[in-house]
């Protein structure tokens, strides 16, 4: 009896052994479940923190490079500088009405006045009258030339007086378009005076102009200048042009 009761006891002993290592197995197995729980708590609130709050040298640079950093230029105070004894007076700008100059004397009044009188001088025009569109008298007649100017002359004459308007006065040329077989004459006169000139003129034929001058003064408006024969009878007249 007593042998049975010893080997009772001794295959008793190790399941004891094996229940007391299987329970500090599990209360070390729980203990390191309950830590293992509170880190992965604590580690979950520190990841929401840390998504919910930026880091503060992040949020600087953040800030930094949105808002542009503007440096303030200082200001210095103005610095007076005492004029140099020595240095020139600076030069002032001068708003007063410029000199009129001297006041004209007689001989400069009486310059300007002379100027003053002067009248500008006008280019003239030259001025052709045809002789068969004149005053035709004393058996004067219009002929056809060929050869003239407005395909007439006139022959025969015994006065052809030309008209035409002269707009200033003064020295003129007159020159005398004829045509003539030979040698003939004949008298000037203007506006109805006394023959002012009597012209020898010559010619080789009745249809070959001529051409002859004379210079006289002329007054403004309206001018007769006559042609009839001088110490002969007068050649045939073209033109008149006026110059």
């Amino acid at each position: 009896m007593r042998e049975e009761s010893t080997d009772e006891s001794e295959r008793r002993r190790p399941r004891l052994w094996r229940l007391i290592v299987a329970a500090i197995l599990l209360v070390l197995a729980v203990v390191a479940l309950r830590a293992a729980v509170r880190y992965s708590s604590h580690s979950y609130a520190s990841a929401v923190v840390d998504e919910s709050t930026p880091p503060t040298d992040l949020a600087t640079a953040v800030a930094d490079t949105d808002a542009p950093t503007v440096s303030a230029a200082p200001v210095s105070a103005p610095t007076s500088v005492a004029p140099s004894p020595t240095s020139a007076p600076p030069q002032l700008l001068n708003l007063s009405k410029p000199s009129a100059g001297p006041a004209p004397t007689k001989s400069t009044k009486a310059a300007a006045t002379t100027t003053a009188a002067k009248a500008p001088t006008r280019a003239f025009t030259p001025i052709t009258v045809q002789a068969e569109a004149s005053t035709l008298t004393g058996g004067a007649a219009e002929v056809v030339c060929g050869t003239c100017q407005a395909g007439a002359r006139v022959r025969y004459i015994g006065r052809v007086d030309i008209h035409a308007t002269v707009p200033v006065s003064g020295t003129r040329t007159i020159t005398f378009v004829y045509e003539s077989d030979g040698t003939r004459s004949f008298a000037v006169s203007i506006n109805g005076g006394a023959p002012i000139t009597t012209l020898w003129v010559t010619g080789v034929d009745w249809t070959v102009p001529q051409s002859v001058a004379v210079t006289t003064t002329l007054p403004a408006g309206s001018v007769d200048i006559g042609f009839y024969p001088g110490a002969s009878n007068a050649p045939d007249l073209d033109a008149v042009t006026i110059s």
